[in-house]
C-alpha cells in the first residue's frame, strides 16, 4: 500500500512491504536523523526543529536529484501534514 500526500504544488508517497514488527520499523522510519539508514541515496539528514511536528524543516544531502556535474544535492524540506493512522494502517498510533 502506498500513501500519497500533497499540497497542490509538491507531493510525495511511500510504499512497501517489510518483514519486521511494525514497532521496530516505525522506530527507524519515523526519525529524521535515521533517514540515511534506510534510504541509500541520502548521506546526511539534519532537522532544524522538533521531528514529527508539522512545520518542521529538515536538510537532506545526497544523490536524490542528480546534478549535471555528478555532485550531491541539498534539499530543504518542510513537513506540512502527518497522517499517522494512514501511515501505519491503524496498528500503532501516536
Amino acid at each position: 500500500m502506498a500513501i500519497e500526500v500533497g499540497n497542490g504544488k509538491w507531493h510525495g508517497s511511500v510504499g512497501g512491504i517489510v518483514c519486521a514488527p511494525i514497532e521496530k520499523v516505525w522506530t527507524l522510519v519515523s526519525k529524521t536523523k535515521r533517514l540515511p539508514e534506510w534510504m541509500p541515496m541520502v548521506e546526511r539528514c539534519s532537522s532544524l526543529a522538533d521531528d514529527d511536528e508539522p512545520g518542521y524543516v529538515r536538510l537532506v544531502l545526497g544523490f536524490m536529484f542528480p546534478q549535471q556535474d555528478g555532485e550531491r544535492s541539498w534539499n530543504k524540506e518542510r513537513l506540512v501534514a502527518v497522517a499517522w493512522i494512514q501511515l501505519i494502517q491503524g496498528k500503532v498510533s501516536k
